[in-house]
């Protein structure tokens, strides 16, 4: 952003300095009127079609087909911040749409909201006056009869370490040798920065993406994420899961879990040895 801002010094029309502005302006601090102003200007022609479309809007049928195209964007930005602060731009405008719509224009607006609340309220549980505890929400399965069976049982895991110890925890004795993992939380990055992905053994969904990490090839990975929460789901692959998401330069942990996504796998049943359901628990 700052290098587009040196560029349009120079020459205000520059379509990749436009595009980079604007997206900083629209995508990352929600400012759409200033961002659009930029991106009509940007080299990607579909972002600029549905800036156009907003900046030219006087009526609200007109700031409906805004919203409209910049829904179509939403399955092709890869930035899961940038989707977000998107999806917070069509829910505000379609909230404060609502009560001077009527007929079609009003189910169209009410279909976003319906859809958009329940994603951006999850995200903002990392962002609320409850602050995310560091760890994974570790649900803990056992194979029976070629299928897997959750168990009543919930660990908490911040590290390999403490995946490797459930293997030792009393109560799980009846299980052992056939125990798998789901775990389940958020990585939570407060500033753009580099991060260390290491996984080995387990199946992990990141950034919109599903990968499958073995003794043989693991992954080892330095990637740039920029602020914001990205949900993440890690499934064992039986002994020898490793895991870790940390700050590349300091090493810090950057996986956390919410309160309230616990309180829910709580509220969920699993079943006992005996094959008999039964109240879940904490077993750490």
């Amino acid at each position: 952003m700052q290098s587009g801002i040196e560029k349009l010094k120079e020459s205000a029309d520059d379509p990749e300095a436009n595009l980079a502005v604007g997206r900083y302006l629209a995508f990352a601090r929600g400012e759409f009127a200033k961002g659009c102003e930029h991106l009509v200007k940007g080299s990607d022609a579909t972002i600029a079609a549905a800036a156009q479309t907003q900046l030219a809007a006087q009526s609200d049928e007109d700031y409906l087909a805004a919203i409209e195209a910049w829904s179509s964007l939403l399955p092709s930005l890869k930035s899961p911040a940038e989707k977000l602060q998107l999806q917070r731009h069509i829910l505000n405008v379609c909230e404060e749409l609502k009560p001077r719509l009527t007929g079609l224009a009003l189910a169209q607006a009410e279909k976003h909201v319906d859809q958009l609340r329940p994603a951006i309220a999850d995200a903002d549980k990392y962002t609320s006056v409850i602050r995310p505890i560091p760890g994974l929400i570790v649900r803990i399965f056992v194979s029976r009869a070629n299928a897997k069976v959750p168990t009543p049982f919930l660990a908490i895991a911040t590290n390999s370490q403490d995946l490797a110890r459930l293997n030792s925890v009393e109560i799980l004795r009846p299980y052992r040798g056939r125990m798998r993992y789901l775990l389940t939380g958020a990585v939570v990055v407060e500033s753009d920065m580099d991060v260390q992905l290491r996984f080995e053994n387990c199946n992990v969904s990141l950034l919109n993406e599903a990968r499958v990490a073995t003794g043989n090839r693991p992954i080892n990975q330095r990637v740039m994420m920029k602020k914001g929460t990205y949900p993440i789901v890690i499934e064992s692959g039986g002994t020898g899961t490793a895991f870790a998401v940390s700050n590349a330069e300091t090493l810090e942990n950057l996986l956390f879990y919410h309160p309230s996504d616990l309180e829910t796998e709580l509220s969920r049943p699993g079943t006992d040895a005996n094959g008999t359901q039964t109240k879940t628990q904490l077993v750490n």
